[in-house]
């Protein structure tokens, strides 16, 4: 029959025990009297068994922290791998993906949505979405931007966008918040984002 495993003793439970052994060891070696040889006889072994309770304790506490340190450090590597998982997915998709702040702040493109706008990262990185518009067209999208923050999903959202060194293009955007995330930790936004002509083509 196979044992249980022993509890982990919590650190308090450490603590206090680690007191009552002061507080034994204490009185067992309390200097105010000559302590005859009958209880100096019987404090030894006591003071042993005490000091052997104390040691087992640590023993108990060392083996719970090394347990725990290597169960973090599998969920860290594990982490690791998944985001690594996650982000080669994100930049290699065949469809231009922009996450922005609910303002329409760019805060991360993939290698499509460079392609689309025929500008590099850099020229992306912390515009917004409405700066690449028609002027005419930026006050409508920022009041359905406002909306979706509430909405939280939209799947056909079409607006014109002003391409570097080429003919602005129409495009159709699916869009989806995922709340709790972001530096203000209200949320980002995930924007999929495909030029008309190539929906109607596919």
């Amino acid at each position: 029959m196979t044992q249980p495993e022993p509890i982990p003793l919590s650190p308090p439970t450490i603590a206090a025990r680690r007191q009552r052994v002061i507080a034994r060891a204490g009185a067992l070696l309390a200097a105010e009297r000559e302590i005859p040889f009958v209880e100096q006889f019987d404090a030894v072994p006591q003071l042993s068994a005490l000091l052997a309770s104390v040691l087992d304790d640590l023993k108990s506490a060392e083996d719970e922290v090394a347990r725990q340190a290597k169960a973090f450090e599998e969920q860290r590597a594990a982490a690791e791998r998944n985001t690594h998982h996650y982000e080669q997915l994100f930049e290699h998709a065949p469809v231009a993906m922009f996450v922005t702040d609910l303002y329409g702040t760019i805060q991360e493109v993939n290698r499509a949505a460079v392609q689309l706008m025929k500008r590099d990262s850099m020229h992306l990185d912390r515009k917004s979405i409405a700066a690449f518009m028609p002027t005419s067209e930026r006050k409508l999208f920022r009041d359905r931007l406002q909306r979706l923050a509430i909405a939280e999903t939209v799947d056909d959202w079409r607006f014109v966008l002003q391409r570097a060194a080429d003919l602005p293009i129409e495009v159709t955007a699916a869009v989806r918040l995922v709340p709790g995330i972001g530096h203000t930790g209200r949320g980002l936004l995930q924007w999929l984002v495909r030029p008309v002509g190539e929906l109607a083509r596919g």
